[in-house]
């Protein structure tokens, strides 16, 4: 989920028209439930052994500052599904997988005489620490997912006889048949597998990701990751201009980020609500959610820029880097290029990538995924200071004073006190007895999504026992502008979802009675449209 400052294509937009689900600033957990013809097994079929080798590579569009192409290059595909079959499909002698260098070799007995072809595909099941497919198809509804629609390229057919066989997987064999792109996408993702796996110290559920040429309108013209259907989804430009329109699957930047939204939903807590974002303050755990996947995203791919293209012939939609963006951030806890910066410059240097801009700070990629996957998601809200205050309990690399300084600069003063205070705290801790006056306004939110920074407040507090309380909304209008302000309460681990609301019309006041059990709950007050509000919050 990536944003252009006039029409964010990634990391803004609900996919709930499509996916009945939340863009979620996240990839989650996966595998889901195979359903159509399955791959099948290979067998020996009665033949002498003969041994099959060669070298996979997949042509892609090369991929600078400029946009993509039109010059292309070649790539070893990593790590893919190798198979040996009959030139007809009908019989598989063999199943294999490349390794880092696009190699495989494979001794198979096919009947003598038979006309073989070598297959590979853009998945990694014959893999045993990478489970990622690519399928050429649209995302589903929910988490059922194919084995058999992954981009496919065979071999010109051959007599059954020991033989090297090199495979070069075409960019484009047609309008609507480019099947690198598969293989494009899936060797960014073996990067960012490998990279988070190795810092988590644990696998993760299979990641399926989706793309497919002419896909722009069938994915609402974004690329999005969906929880509901554990989908990465990515462009794959218009039908019947694809060369003319916004493609993302070898927009390296892109992918990441849509995989670092399966890590967050896979292995951590996450409060964002997902939604349109075009560089303005949002919610702070939306800015978090949506930082986070380019941050980390960037971080394992290696690279600062995140480059977002549009057409297959030079042209780019956004981009931003990581390393000192310094012309769209707000350097606030509400912004997510602060947020992705923050970790970038955390985690470069060392054995990271390269720190270009002396901010004299490192933490291990360990530690930083490890502050991510410790959120709980009974008694934690994440964004930014929460995740700054777990790498500071967590890592010996950094302590409270330096992080601190990193925060303040140079190279550039974020804007978040450290140790937290002030305006650096989210959400406001809000007991029973207490109560907070404040104010709400989204006459500046272009998207009208109530999901900026200024139309919303959230409050926190946790019952040690089951008891009946009452949230009272009393609303000041201030003139000028609608004063319609909503109040809701949801559980800390699911605030899509309110257990209990009220949303009475203009400035009449809210109030929320209701018996709850022992935990942690989210109170939130909001304004949506051209209305703004002062307000006074008590829960008694």
């Amino acid at each position: 989920m990536t944003s252009a400052l006039s029409r964010p294509p990634h990391l803004l937009a609900l996919a709930a028209a499509l996916l009945g689900a939340l863009l979620s600033s996240a990839c989650g957990s996966g595998g889901g439930i195979p359903t159509g013809d399955k791959i099948g097994t290979c067998a020996a079929n009665g033949g002498p052994p003969i041994t099959i080798s060669g070298q996979v590579l997949y042509t892609r569009l090369r991929l600078s500052a400029a946009g993509l192409g039109p010059a292309t290059e070649n790539r070893p595909a990593r790590f893919v599904d190798v198979d040996v079959r009959s030139t007809g499909g009908e019989s598989c002698f063999g199943r294999t997988s490349t390794d880092a260098s696009g190699n495989y070799s494979i001794v198979v007995a096919p009947p003598v005489g038979t006309q073989l072809v070598v297959e590979v595909f853009s998945r990694t099941l014959e893999d045993p620490t990478r489970d990622l497919i690519v399928h050429e198809a649209n995302p589903p509804t929910f988490n059922v997912h194919s084995e058999t629609n992954a981009f496919r390229h065979a071999s010109s057919a051959f007599l059954a006889a020991s033989s090297t066989r090199n495979l070069t997987v075409p960019y484009d064999t047609g309008p609507a048949n480019r099947p690198s792109i598969g293989f494009g996408m899936l060797d960014t993702l073996i990067t960012c597998w490998d990279g988070a796996v190795g810092a988590l110290g644990a696998p993760l559920d299979r990641c399926n990701a989706y793309t497919r040429v002419g896909n722009n309108f069938s994915l609402s013209g974004t690329s999005f990751y969906s929880h509901t259907a554990r989908a990465i989804a990515i462009l794959g430009g218009a039908s019947g201009s694809p060369d003319n329109s916004d493609t993302d699957y070898f927009d390296d930047a892109v992918v990441a980020h849509e995989f670092m939204h399966f890590v967050d939903k896979s292995v951590s807590h996450s409060m964002s609500r997902g939604g349109p974002h075009s560089g303005g303050l949002l919610e702070p755990n939306f800015a978090w959610s949506e930082g986070l996947a380019t941050g980390f995203g960037c971080l394992l791919i290696r690279e600062p820029r995140y480059i977002d293209t549009t057409t297959t012939s030079g042209m780019v939609l956004f981009t931003a880097n990581a390393e000192n963006e310094v012309t769209i951030d707000n350097n606030t806890i509400a912004d997510e290029f602060t947020v992705a910066e923050v970790i970038w410059d955390l985690g470069d240097g060392g054995a990271g990538p390269t720190d270009t801009d002396s901010d004299g700070v490192n933490v291990p990629y360990a530690d930083l995924f490890g502050a991510l996957a410790s959120f709980d998601p009974q008694t934690d809200a994440p964004y930014v200071g929460l995740f700054l205050d777990r790498v500071v309990q967590q890592s010996a690399a950094i302590n409270a004073a330096a992080m601190g300084t990193f925060l303040d600069g140079p190279p550039e003063d974020q804007q978040i006190g450290y140790p937290l205070v002030g305006l650096s705290v989210w959400p406001q801790a809000l007991a029973v007895g207490g109560s907070d006056p404040d104010t709400v306004d989204a006459t500046g939110d272009p998207s009208s999504t109530c999901r900026t920074y200024d139309a919303s407040r959230w409050y926190q507090f946790t019952l040690a026992a089951g008891t009946t309380i009452t949230i009272d909304l009393t609303i000041f209008p201030l003139g000028g502008s609608g004063d319609n302000l909503d109040l809701f309460l949801t559980r800390n681990d699911d605030v899509n979802f309110p257990i209990a609301s009220s949303t009475n019309g203009g400035a009449t006041a809210e109030q929320i009675n209701i018996s709850l059990a022992a935990g942690t709950y989210i109170v939130r007050v909001e304004a949506c449209g051209d209305n703004n509000a002062n307000f006074t919050l008590s829960i008694n």
